[in-house]
C-alpha cells in the first residue's frame, strides 16, 4: 500500500491537475498576467513606427 505523499505522486498531480495548487491569490495572478499580456499585445500592434 503506497503513500499518497510521495514526491512523484505530488509531481504527477501538479502536472495533471494544476487546480490542486490553487492559492488565494490565483485570481489576482491571473488578472495581472492576462491584463499585462493584453497590454503588451496592444502596445506591439499600436506602437509608433520609427
Amino acid at each position: 500500500m503506497g503513500c499518497d505523499l510521495e514526491p512523484l505522486s505530488l509531481l504527477r498531480a501538479a502536472i495533471t491537475h494544476p487546480a490542486l495548487f490553487w492559492t488565494p491569490y490565483a485570481d489576482w495572478i491571473y488578472t495581472v498576467l492576462s491584463t499585462g499580456g493584453l497590454l503588451l499585445c496592444v502596445w506591439l500592434v499600436l506602437r509608433p513606427r520609427t
